[in-house]
C-alpha cells in the first residue's frame, strides 16, 4: 500500500494528465474530469479522486473542488491544489481546450525570435498507453516513481503545461514534476507542525511561509580525477572512473530520497556531479541532509585523495518567492561560491606531511602508499598480459565494476536488505518486458543505458590502440571538449526577464535533456555524412563519451569520427535551442594512440578556451580556430565526387587510395595546403596566392580534359570552377585548411611519428 508521501506524489504528478485528451485531438470535458476518467481505468478510485480535485477557481463546479472530498483525501487534494498554483508559470482562473504549441524557452533569450516546438500526438497516445500497461501490470505501490518520471520526460517534454491559448514556455512534464515536488514539501512542512495527517486543519501554507528548501549539490575535481590514469589498458580504468562519476549523483539522490522521505520528483536535475532539488524546509530534513552530505563529503575526499570535493548550498523560500525567483537564485549562487572557497585539500596536506619518494605508488593513478594507510584500506594486484600491476583499492574497485558492465540497461537496488558483494552493485535487463518482470522497487531511474562504454564480443572493453585503428586513415585518436557558451549570463537574463522557479526549472531540465539525451544519441549513431564519402569507407570508427555533466562534454574516438561529430552536435544544438544567438564551442586535440590521456584532454580544453575568445561559438582543431559552417560538409562532399572516364571511375580525391583513380594526388593536396597557409596581407600577396592556386588547379585538369569526352568535360569543368570558390577568401581559409588536413589524415595509411 502506498504511504502518504507516495500517494501524494503520484496524485500530484498525474493531476493534469487529462489535458492530454485535448492535445491528442480527442473530444472531452474539462481537463480535471478527463484526469479522473483516465486514472480510474487502471488506478484505485481514491487516487483518481485526489488527483482530479485540484481546482478551486470560482468557475470550477463544487463537485470537482477539494472541498467536495472529505477526510485525508480532502487534505491531500488541497495540498495538490496549492502546489499546482505555485508551480504554474501562469496566472489563470481556468483553462480553455486550446492546442497552441509551446514556445522554446531558449528562443527568446539574447533578442532571439520566438520559436514554437512541435509536439507529436503519437507521443501523447504512447504515454497514455504506457501508463495503462504499467499500472495494469502491477499495483500502484509497485510502480517506481522514478520510472514514471523517466517515461513522462520522454513523452511530455514538448507538451505545453496548459491548454490555454497564447505563448507558453514551460512543459507539462516540468509542471507536473514541480507540482509533485511542492506537494511533498508542503506535506512534510505541515506534518512537522501537526505530527499526523489526520490532525491537519487544512492542506495549505501561507504565501510567506518559508516551507521550501532549494538545494544545490556540486562535485568539483571530476575531470582531474577522471583522467589521472597512465598505464597499459588505461582506457579500461578510465571508463571505470567515468562510470563511477556517473553513479555519484544518482547514488546521492537515492540516499536523500530514502533519508528525507521524498521522491524522485523532488529532484529537478541529476546529472554528472550536479543535483538541483526542491525539498521540505523542516528541521528533520536539515539534520538528515547534513548527515548524509557530510558522509558523502568525507567518503569522496578520503577515497579519492581529495580530488573529488562535494559542495552544497541551500536557500529557504516561500510560495510567494517562486514568482520573483531572482533573489533566491542569487542567494543560492553566492552560498555555493562560499562553499567552494573552503580549502579542504590544503588543510589535509598540511596535516599529513609525507614523502612520496619513500613508498610505492599505485601503477594506475600514482596514489602513494603512505597516503594509502591514511585514506584507503588495502592494495590489490592485477595481471595484464602476464605483467603484474600494483593497484590501490579505488582502482581495483573500478576494475571489478568494468568486469560487470556491458550487458544491457543498468540499474541499482533500492532494497537495503539486498546483499551485494564488492563490484556486484550492478544488475541488468535487456528490454522493457524484462524490466517489468523484475522487482520494480529495485529500479534506479537516474541510471539508464551506459551505451557509451565500448565493448567487443564477450564484453571485453576496447583499448586505445584498438580504437585508434577502428577508422580509416592514420591511427590517431581525437579528444573533443565541448560546452555551451555563457550559461551563467543566460540564467541571469532569464531571471531578469520573468524570474520564476518554473522557468528556471524548464531551462535546467531542457539543458540536461540536450547534453544527456540528445548528445548521447548523436554519439551513439554512425557517421554518415557526407554520404558520398562514408559510403566508400568500410571501417566504422569508434567514438564514445568520457564525461557529460551540466553543459560540459568530453568525447574520445578515432579522429575520423570526432571532427564530423563536433559539426553534427553543433547542428543539433542550433535546432534544439532554436536561437542563433546561443552558441556552443568546441576544442579538439588529435594525438597518437599512446598519448597520455590527461595531456590530451588538457590540450582539447586549451583549444576550447581558444574557441571561446572573442565571439565564441567556434571550433579549434589543427591549431586553427574558425566558425562552424556547412562549408565543412560541402568541401567533403565535393572531394568525394566521381565520374566515369574512359570506362574507369575517377574520383576528385580518392580517400581510400589517393595515388589510384584520383584526380588530386596527395602531393597536390599538400601543395594546395601549403599555398593556402601562406600569409597574404597586402593586395599583391593576395593576387599571387590566387594565381598560384588557379595554376595548381589548372595543372590537375590539364591532361585529363584533353582525353575526356564532351559530357565528361562538362563535369570536369564544373569541378574546375567550384574548387577555387572554397579556396579563395579570408573568411573560410582556416575552415578550408582544416577540412583539407582532415582529408589528408583520412587518406594516410600509416602513422607518421
Amino acid at each position: 500500500m502506498l504511504n502518504d508521501v507516495e500517494l501524494l506524489a503520484l496524485c500530484s504528478f498525474l493531476h493534469d494528465v487529462g489535458k492530454l485528451v485535448f492535445r491528442a485531438g480527442r473530444k472531452g470535458e474539462r481537463h480535471y474530469e478527463e484526469t479522473y476518467n483516465i486514472l480510474r481505468e487502471f488506478l484505485p478510485e481514491d487516487i483518481a479522486e485526489i488527483a482530479s480535485h485540484h481546482h478551486e477557481s470560482k468557475i470550477t463546479p463544487f463537485e470537482w473542488k477539494p472541498s467536495a472530498l472529505s477526510g485525508e483525501k480532502k487534505i491531500l487534494a488541497e495540498i495538490i491544489s496549492q502546489a499546482d498554483n505555485i508551480s504554474s508559470a501562469l496566472e489563470r482562473e481556468d483553462e480553455e481546450k486550446g492546442t497552441s504549441r509551446m514556445v522554446n524557452i531558449f528562443s527568446t533569450l539574447r533578442n532571439g525570435k520566438r520559436r514554437e516546438i512541435d509536439y507529436s500526438k503519437e507521443d501523447i497516445e504512447n504515454f497514455l498507453q504506457t501508463l495503462k500497461v504499467l499500472f495494469s501490470s502491477m499495483k500502484a505501490e509497485e510502480v517506481p516513481l522514478g520510472f514514471l518520471d523517466v517515461i513522462s520526460r520522454t513523452f511530455l517534454i514538448n507538451i505545453p503545461e496548459t491548454t490555454m491559448s497564447g505563448p507558453v514556455e514551460t512543459s507539462l512534464y516540468s509542471h507536473q514534476k514541480l507540482t509533485a515536488a511542492f506537494a511533498v514539501a508542503i506535506y512534510h512542512y505541515l506534518l512537522e507542525k501537526y505530527e499526523d495527517l489526520r490532525n491537519f486543519p487544512f492542506g495549505k501554507v501561507s504565501e510567506n511561509e518559508k516551507c521550501f528548501l532549494l538545494l544545490e549539490i556540486d562535485i568539483s575535481g571530476i575531470q582531474k580525477f577522471l583522467y589521472h590514469v597512465g598505464m597499459k589498458k588505461a582506457l579500461r580504468f578510465l571508463m571505470g572512473r567515468s562510470f563511477f562519476i556517473s553513479l555519484l549523483a544518482p547514488l546521492i539522490k537515492e540516499d536523500l530520497i530514502r533519508g528525507l522521505h521524498v521522491t524522485d520528483f523532488n529532484f529537478l536535475v541529476t546529472s554528472g556531479g550536479f543535483i538541483l532539488s526542491v525539498l521540505p524546509n523542516t528541521q528533520s530534513v536539515k539534520d538528515t541532509l547534513r548527515k548524509i552530505l557530510d558522509r558523502y563529503s568525507r567518503s569522496l575526499f578520503f577515497l579519492t585523495d581529495g580530488n573529488l570535493l562535494l559542495h552544497s548550498a541551500s536557500v529557504e523560500f516561500s510560495p510567494s518567492d517562486t514568482k520573483n525567483f531572482k533573489k533566491v537564485s542569487e542567494d543560492l549562487m553566492k552560498r555555493m561560491e562560499r562553499s567552494k572557497q573552503l580549502p579542504f585539500r590544503d588543510q589535509f596536506e598540511e596535516m599529513f606531511n609525507y614523502n612520496e619518494d619513500e613508498s610505492e605508488i599505485c601503477d594506475l593513478c600514482g596514489f602513494n602508499e603512505m597516503r594509502m594507510n591514511l585514506f584507503r584500506k588495502r592494495w590489490d594486484t592485477l595481471v595484464i598480459d602476464g605483467k603484474k600491476y600494483r593497484l590501490c583499492e579505488l582502482c581495483s574497485f573500478m576494475n571489478d565494476v568494468l568486469e560487470k558492465l556491458g550487458k544491457g540497461k543498468v540499474y541499482l537496488s533500492r532494497n537495503e536488505e539486498w546483499n551485494v558483494g564488492r563490484g556486484d552493485i550492478l544488475i541488468y535487463v535487456k528490454s522493457i518486458e524484462d524490466l517489468l518482470n523484475e522487482n520494480p522497487k529495485d529500479l534506479l531511474s537516474g541510471i539508464r543505458s551506459f551505451h557509451h562504454i565500448p565493448y567487443e564480443l564477450g564484453y571485453e572493453s576496447k583499448e586505445f590502440d584498438v580504437i585508434a585503428k577502428s577508422g580509416p586513415g592514420a591511427p590517431f585518436l581525437a579528444y573533443m571538449a565541448m560546452d555551451m557558451d555563457d550559461v551563467g549570463k543566460l540564467i541571469e537574463e532569464l531571471m531578469n526577464e520573468k524570474p520564476s522557479l518554473s522557468r528556471f526549472a524548464e531551462f535546467s531540465i531542457r539543458l540536461d535533456i540536450f547534453f544527456r539525451n540528445e548528445v548521447s544519441k548523436i554519439v551513439k549513431s554512425d557517421i554518415e555524412e557526407p554520404k558520398r564519402l562514408w559510403n566508400r569507407i568500410e571501417k566504422k570508427p569508434d567514438k564514445f563519451i568520457l564525461y557529460v555533466g551540466g553543459d560540459d562534454l568530453i568525447v574520445v574516438g578515432h579522429f575520423s569520427a570526432i571532427i564530423p561529430l563536433a559539426f553534427k552536435i553543433e547542428e543539433k544544438f542550433k535546432e534544439f535551442f532554436a536561437n542563433e544567438n546561443i552558441t556552443i564551442s568546441s576544442g579538439i586535440s588529435i594525438v597518437p594512440r599512446n598519448y597520455p590521456v590527461r595531456i590530451a584532454v588538457e590540450r582539447a580544453q586549451d583549444n576550447l578556451e581558444l574557441s571561446k575568445r572573442n565571439r565564441k561559438g567556434k571550433i579549434t582543431v589543427f591549431k586553427r580556430t574558425f566558425n562552424f559552417s556547412n562549408d565543412f560538409w560541402k568541401i567533403l562532399d565535393l572531394f568525394s565526387e566521381h565520374i566515369n572516364l574512359g570506362g574507369e571511375t575517377l574520383f576528385l580525391f580518392n580517400v581510400n587510395d589517393p595515388e589510384k583513380n584520383s584526380l588530386i594526388r596527395r602531393t597536390t593536396l599538400w601543395k594546395i595546403l601549403w599555398i593556402l597557409s601562406q600569409k597574404a596581407e597586402r593586395a599583391q600577396e593576395k593576387v599571387k596566392k590566387i594565381v598560384m592556386l588557379r595554376y595548381t588547379i589548372s595543372r590537375i585538369f590539364e591532361g585529363i580534359v584533353r582525353s575526356a569526352k564532351e559530357e565528361e568535360r562538362e563535369r570536369l569543368y564544373k569541378w574546375y570552377k567550384e574548387l577555387p570558390k572554397f579556396f579563395v577568401g579570408k573568411a573560410h581559409s582556416d575552415l578550408v585548411l582544416s577540412t583539407l588536413e582532415y582529408l589528408e589524415l583520412l587518406s594516410r595509411k600509416e602513422e607518421i611519428r
